[in-house]
Protein backbone atom coordinates (compact mmCIF):
# COMPACT_ATOMS: atom_id res chain seq x y z
CA UNK A 1 0.00 0.00 0.00
CA UNK A 2 1.35 3.36 -0.71
CA UNK A 3 0.96 6.06 1.48
CA UNK A 4 0.50 8.73 -1.18
CA UNK A 5 -2.65 10.20 -1.56
CA UNK A 6 -3.84 9.64 -5.52
CA UNK A 7 -4.93 12.88 -7.09
CA UNK A 8 -8.96 11.46 -6.32
CA UNK A 9 -8.43 10.66 -2.77
CA UNK A 10 -6.87 14.12 -2.18
CA UNK A 11 -8.58 16.72 -0.22
CA UNK A 12 -8.94 20.13 -0.94
CA UNK A 13 -8.87 22.44 1.93
CA UNK A 14 -9.84 25.48 0.20
CA UNK A 15 -10.32 27.40 4.00
CA UNK A 16 -6.59 27.12 3.92
CA UNK A 17 -5.85 27.94 0.25
CA UNK A 18 -8.37 31.36 0.95
CA UNK A 19 -7.70 35.01 1.54
CA UNK A 20 -10.10 37.31 2.23
CA UNK A 21 -8.64 40.66 1.22
CA UNK A 22 -10.63 43.71 2.76
CA UNK A 23 -8.01 46.36 2.57
CA UNK A 24 -6.59 48.43 -0.19
CA UNK A 25 -2.88 47.96 0.76
CA UNK A 26 -3.54 43.80 0.91
CA UNK A 27 -5.37 44.45 -2.77
CA UNK A 28 -2.84 46.54 -4.46
CA UNK A 29 -0.25 44.09 -3.52
CA UNK A 30 -2.16 40.90 -4.96
CA UNK A 31 -2.85 43.66 -8.06
CA UNK A 32 1.04 44.15 -8.44
CA UNK A 33 1.54 40.49 -8.01
CA UNK A 34 -0.89 39.28 -10.97
CA UNK A 35 1.05 40.74 -13.19
CA UNK A 36 3.84 38.39 -12.33
CA UNK A 37 1.79 35.15 -12.67
CA UNK A 38 2.31 33.31 -15.93
CA UNK A 39 -0.78 30.74 -14.62
CA UNK A 40 -4.48 31.25 -15.26
CA UNK A 41 -6.10 33.10 -13.17
CA UNK A 42 -9.53 31.69 -12.37
CA UNK A 43 -12.41 34.14 -11.70
CA UNK A 44 -15.72 34.09 -9.57
CA UNK A 45 -17.72 37.58 -10.03
CA UNK A 46 -20.90 38.80 -8.79
CA UNK A 47 -22.98 42.06 -8.23
CA UNK A 48 -25.86 41.69 -5.50
CA UNK A 49 -27.67 44.72 -6.37
CA UNK A 50 -30.09 44.39 -3.56
CA UNK A 51 -27.30 44.86 -1.20
CA UNK A 52 -24.92 47.16 -3.58
CA UNK A 53 -22.03 44.23 -2.94
CA UNK A 54 -19.45 43.17 -6.21
CA UNK A 55 -17.75 40.55 -4.93
CA UNK A 56 -15.00 38.92 -6.67
CA UNK A 57 -12.94 35.11 -6.19
CA UNK A 58 -9.88 34.82 -7.64
CA UNK A 59 -7.20 31.63 -7.79
CA UNK A 60 -3.96 31.20 -9.57
CA UNK A 61 -2.05 28.16 -8.35
CA UNK A 62 -3.08 26.89 -4.45
CA UNK A 63 -4.19 30.39 -3.37
CA UNK A 64 -7.55 31.83 -3.42
CA UNK A 65 -8.61 35.42 -2.52
CA UNK A 66 -12.38 36.55 -1.94
CA UNK A 67 -12.55 40.58 -2.36
CA UNK A 68 -15.82 42.76 -1.93
CA UNK A 69 -16.21 45.79 -1.59
CA UNK A 70 -16.50 47.83 2.01
CA UNK A 71 -15.45 51.34 3.41
CA UNK A 72 -11.52 50.86 1.97
CA UNK A 73 -12.49 48.74 -1.13
CA UNK A 74 -15.07 50.43 -4.10
CA UNK A 75 -16.78 49.04 -6.87
CA UNK A 76 -14.34 50.81 -8.89
CA UNK A 77 -11.36 48.91 -7.47
CA UNK A 78 -12.70 45.59 -7.97
CA UNK A 79 -13.55 47.00 -11.60
CA UNK A 80 -9.63 47.64 -12.20
CA UNK A 81 -8.97 44.05 -10.90
CA UNK A 82 -11.00 42.14 -13.30
CA UNK A 83 -9.88 44.73 -16.25
CA UNK A 84 -6.37 43.88 -15.17
CA UNK A 85 -7.12 39.98 -15.04
CA UNK A 86 -9.14 40.06 -18.64
CA UNK A 87 -6.43 42.34 -20.30
CA UNK A 88 -3.83 39.92 -19.05
CA UNK A 89 -4.61 37.42 -21.42
CA UNK A 90 -4.82 34.77 -18.24
CA UNK A 91 -8.62 34.83 -16.97
CA UNK A 92 -10.23 31.42 -17.17
CA UNK A 93 -14.12 31.49 -16.27
CA UNK A 94 -16.21 28.95 -16.33
CA UNK A 95 -19.29 30.51 -18.15
CA UNK A 96 -18.02 33.63 -19.96
CA UNK A 97 -21.61 34.81 -21.15
CA UNK A 98 -22.49 34.76 -17.47
CA UNK A 99 -19.45 36.54 -16.46
CA UNK A 100 -20.36 39.25 -19.44
CA UNK A 101 -24.21 39.72 -17.97
CA UNK A 102 -22.96 40.16 -14.45
CA UNK A 103 -20.12 42.37 -15.67
CA UNK A 104 -22.05 44.95 -17.88
CA UNK A 105 -22.92 47.70 -15.41
CA UNK A 106 -18.84 48.19 -14.76
CA UNK A 107 -18.32 48.84 -18.58
CA UNK A 108 -14.90 46.69 -18.54
CA UNK A 109 -13.27 47.45 -22.04
CA UNK A 110 -11.33 44.13 -21.97
CA UNK A 111 -14.47 42.26 -21.37
CA UNK A 112 -16.16 44.45 -24.42
CA UNK A 113 -16.82 42.16 -27.71
CA UNK A 114 -14.23 43.19 -29.44
CA UNK A 115 -11.87 42.90 -26.64
CA UNK A 116 -12.11 38.62 -25.61
CA UNK A 117 -8.53 37.69 -26.37
CA UNK A 118 -7.06 35.10 -24.44
CA UNK A 119 -9.85 34.70 -21.98
CA UNK A 120 -11.00 30.81 -21.37
CA UNK A 121 -14.31 29.88 -21.28
CA UNK A 122 -14.24 26.02 -19.40
CA UNK A 123 -18.09 25.49 -20.62
CA UNK A 124 -16.90 26.20 -24.31
CA UNK A 125 -13.68 23.74 -23.82
CA UNK A 126 -15.58 21.26 -22.14
CA UNK A 127 -18.12 21.13 -24.94
CA UNK A 128 -15.22 21.10 -27.56
CA UNK A 129 -13.51 18.24 -25.74
CA UNK A 130 -16.54 16.14 -25.31
CA UNK A 131 -19.72 17.40 -27.46
CA UNK A 132 -21.91 14.36 -26.72
CA UNK A 133 -22.94 15.74 -23.04
CA UNK A 134 -25.54 18.78 -22.82
CA UNK A 135 -24.73 19.88 -20.02
CA UNK A 136 -21.18 20.96 -18.24
CA UNK A 137 -20.47 21.44 -14.42
CA UNK A 138 -17.71 23.08 -12.54
CA UNK A 139 -17.32 19.60 -10.45
CA UNK A 140 -17.81 17.85 -13.78
CA UNK A 141 -14.65 19.92 -15.33
CA UNK A 142 -12.76 18.90 -12.35
CA UNK A 143 -13.24 15.42 -12.42
CA UNK A 144 -12.19 15.20 -15.81
CA UNK A 145 -9.70 17.41 -15.86
CA UNK A 146 -7.98 17.42 -12.98
CA UNK A 147 -9.07 14.07 -10.97
CA UNK A 148 -10.32 15.57 -8.72
CA UNK A 149 -13.60 15.35 -6.66
CA UNK A 150 -15.18 18.77 -5.90
CA UNK A 151 -18.97 18.99 -4.47
CA UNK A 152 -21.44 19.87 -7.57
CA UNK A 153 -23.11 23.08 -6.67
CA UNK A 154 -26.51 21.72 -5.71
CA UNK A 155 -24.63 19.69 -3.06
CA UNK A 156 -23.45 23.12 -2.17
CA UNK A 157 -26.17 25.52 -2.10
CA UNK A 158 -29.05 23.27 -2.97
CA UNK A 159 -31.21 25.49 -5.35
CA UNK A 160 -30.59 28.32 -3.82
CA UNK A 161 -29.26 31.29 -6.14
CA UNK A 162 -26.08 32.49 -5.25
CA UNK A 163 -27.98 35.93 -4.11
CA UNK A 164 -30.29 33.61 -1.48
CA UNK A 165 -26.97 31.30 0.10
CA UNK A 166 -24.78 34.60 0.43
CA UNK A 167 -27.59 36.31 2.12
CA UNK A 168 -28.10 33.00 4.02
CA UNK A 169 -24.84 31.78 4.36
CA UNK A 170 -22.26 34.08 3.31
CA UNK A 171 -18.72 32.02 4.28
CA UNK A 172 -20.54 28.90 2.26
CA UNK A 173 -21.49 30.89 -0.67
CA UNK A 174 -17.37 31.83 -0.75
CA UNK A 175 -16.34 28.64 -0.31
CA UNK A 176 -18.37 27.90 -3.58
CA UNK A 177 -16.89 30.63 -5.34
CA UNK A 178 -13.75 28.80 -4.27
CA UNK A 179 -14.91 25.46 -6.34
CA UNK A 180 -15.22 27.90 -9.33
CA UNK A 181 -12.50 29.81 -9.60
CA UNK A 182 -9.95 27.45 -8.29
CA UNK A 183 -11.34 24.82 -11.35
CA UNK A 184 -11.37 27.52 -14.02
CA UNK A 185 -7.52 28.48 -13.07
CA UNK A 186 -6.43 24.72 -12.82
CA UNK A 187 -8.21 23.29 -15.51
CA UNK A 188 -7.26 26.20 -17.92
CA UNK A 189 -3.65 24.88 -17.29
CA UNK A 190 -4.84 21.12 -17.45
Amino acid sequence: FSEDLSVEEKELNFEEMLTEITDKETLNNLTKSISDKGASIGVYYNYFEQLNIHAITIAFGDKIYYIENNETITKEHISRLLELIASSGKMAVFNLKELLHKTEELNIPSLAIENKKGICDLAICSYLLNPLKDAYTCSDVARETMGITLKTREELLGKMSDFEMYSLDRHKYIMYTCNESFVSSNAAEA
